[in-house]
């Protein structure tokens, strides 16, 4: 079965389609991405390249929002066709990770590459477009996700080529970034965070291929940092914008690299969605709540995305008395960390699901060389076909290594120390 998603007289004929879509897809929880990725390649028939703009555009906005109808990077899902209207660009780019996610590297390709032709037209890349027609520049944010997603696509797909046949429209967008940064503007944190994040992922793009850029990436994090200047401590919680992202801050948090940062992914698509992540940022500290409808979403699950944007790899720190993780992770590169920290009473016990495909699984569960530990913590690592247990002693840690790991690891550590002090676990996922 094939959904083609038309273009009539500038107006969406979509309304039968997607509703055979979400009736196909509908909300179901999918262990395996490939199979998600089949059933979704199937369903959705994309023609992207040959189009004008306008359509092709339009047509990309719906195959990429109902993408999202799986989240498997933490968007939240539709909770109204309406709401394609409002569809913009930086809801897109993100959506574009949970496709490459999948597999759906062609989807990927030619959105960027319609990206690109929209520049080619306004100048900059652009930020939205009506169904009715008409499609506006973006600004900063929009230049940098565009950035970041060209470099994290050649990460995900290997495909060197196109990123040579878009070097000089990346080279545009830097070059908008670095006259923004040049004209000594205050950036707001959601900008420098995006913009910190482009820098990152280009600095380790150019490591890999041999692109002539007009400045290091490297040099121009410093002028985001100066750019970034925040006059007084910054709320608890903070929504930055209807567009890009909000932002969990610790009142002592002023630095772009603070690990006490959790920024969390927000999409204007799913009010209701959008309602309970925030109530879970809120209650970060006690247990996280999940929109009934997004059960493997919850503001743990997309904070994980902070050190993804800060410092490039993937992580997230939590201090609380009780948490009960439920996250699936995805680590194209680099290292995931978890640390559990705070876990103060008898047989307090903490269960982890990472989602490593493939590569080496290091669990490291001690007490990084700060104290001693006493008693026993018991740590089970299971799925993959493979089971192992394995005590702490008194003085040390202990690793497991599980290479070439596929499917879930599911790792349950377990202080059966009373009235002990607080214990810190680590789990580190490598590819």
């Amino acid at each position: 079965m094939k959904v083609d998603f038309a273009v009539v007289g500038g107006l969406l004929q979509v309304d039968e389609g997607l509703q055979e879509l979400r009736e196909a897809l509908g909300f179901q929880h999918y262990d395996n991405d490939k199979a998600y990725g089949k059933l979704l390649g199937e369903l959705l028939s994309v023609h992207i390249l040959n189009s004008p703009l306008e359509d092709a555009f339009t047509r990309s906005k719906v195959a990429l929002a109902a993408s999202s109808l799986r989240s498997p990077i933490g968007l939240l899902p539709l909770s109204s066709l309406k709401a394609l209207e409002k569809t913009t660009t930086v809801e897109s780019l993100l959506c574009l990770e949970g496709l490459c996610c999948v597999g759906l590297f062609d989807v990927v390709k030619s959105f960027l590459t319609l990206l690109s032709r929209g520049q080619r037209d306004l100048g900059l890349v652009p930020k939205e477009l009506s169904l009715y027609g008409g499609y506006s520049p973006g600004g900063v944010v929009e230049q940098a996700l565009y950035i970041s997603q060209l470099s994290s696509y050649y990460f995900w797909s290997g495909d060197s080529l196109l990123m040579y046949l878009l070097q000089d429209s990346l080279k545009k967008s830097l070059e908008v970034l670095v006259e923004f940064l040049d004209s000594n503007r205050k950036l707001s944190l959601a900008e420098a965070c995006v913009v910190a994040h482009a820098f990152n992922k280009l600095d380790s793009l150019v490591k890999h291929l041999d692109l002539e850029l007009p400045v290091k990436p490297s040099d121009e994090v410093l002028k985001v940092r100066n750019a970034l200047s925040l006059e007084e401590a910054p709320p608890q919680v903070d929504v930055v914008s209807d567009e890009c992202v909000g932002v969990l801050y610790s009142k002592t948090s002023t630095q772009l690299d603070s690990s006490n940062s959790l920024v969390l992914f927000k999409s204007s698509m799913c009010e209701e969605g959008l309602r309970s992540l925030e109530k879970s940022a809120k209650t970060i500290a006690s247990e996280s709540p999940s929109h009934p409808l997004t059960p493997r979403v919850n503001a743990l699950d997309a904070s994980f995305y902070v050190n993804s944007l800060l410092k490039g790899f993937l992580g997230v720190r939590v201090d609380a008395p009780s948490m009960r993780v439920d996250v699936v992770p995805y680590v194209p590169e680099g290292l995931a960390t978890i640390e559990i920290s705070n876990i103060p009473l008898a047989s307090a016990k903490v269960s982890y699901k990472l989602d490593v495909r493939d590569g080496e699984v290091n669990i490291r569960i001690g007490n990084h060389g700060k104290d001693v530990i006493e008693g026993v913590v018991g740590v089970r690592l299971s799925g993959m076909g493979i089971q192992v247990s394995k005590a702490l002693s008194d003085y040390g840690d202990v690793e497991v290594y599980v290479k070439e790991a596929r499917g879930y690891a599911e790792v349950t550590v377990e202080d059966r120390v009373e009235g002990k002090s607080t214990r810190t676990f680590t789990i580190k996922v490598k590819r």
